[in-house]
């Protein structure tokens, strides 16, 4: 993820967490229950950021299908066979405009997107009609390995 706002909300996701919980270890008895506290330092201050910041969108071509998963989270992850992949073209995407955003997201005009940051990527029509947007780096060198692959 390369926007500059996720750094930023990192950092006040983690400070948000960690201080009620030390002012309530480190300040004078009061009647706040640190277990809670405790709960919520463990999962949005230090488990949630953690996997926020390692998550990666992993795309992979190989001889019969393509992949694509976002590591870290473990959930998304989807198969797309070669054969059922019409055109693989380069574009310019408005991620908040089309999509709201990035992430694993979906619209009736523009079909899925698998995106984490930038505006470029890989635009897939499939055989059923299907529209997939893979966010790239390397959307020039993406394509043309879905392009040779699939036989286009």
């Amino acid at each position: 993820m390369r926007q500059w706002w996720i750094p930023v909300i990192l950092v006040f996701m983690i400070a948000g967490s960690w201080f009620p919980f030390l002012t309530a270890i480190a300040g004078p008895p009061t009647k706040t229950p640190i277990i809670p506290l405790a709960l919520v330092l463990i999962v949005f201050g230090t488990f949630f950021p953690i996997l926020l910041w390692k998550t990666k969108l992993v795309v992979t071509v190989d001889t019969e299908f393509l992949a694509i998963a976002f590591t870290g989270i473990g959930y998304a992850r989807k198969k797309i066979p070669l054969a059922e992949i019409g055109q693989a073209s380069v574009r310019e995407y408005a991620p908040m405009k089309e999509f709201g955003g990035w992430g694993m997201k979906s619209s009736r005009k523009y079909g899925h997107a698998y995106t984490m940051s930038g505006n470029r990527g890989v635009q897939l029509e499939l055989s059923n009609g299907k529209k997939i947007l893979l966010g790239s780096q390397r959307p020039e060198e993406l394509a043309a390995a879905l392009n040779n692959r699939a036989g286009s």
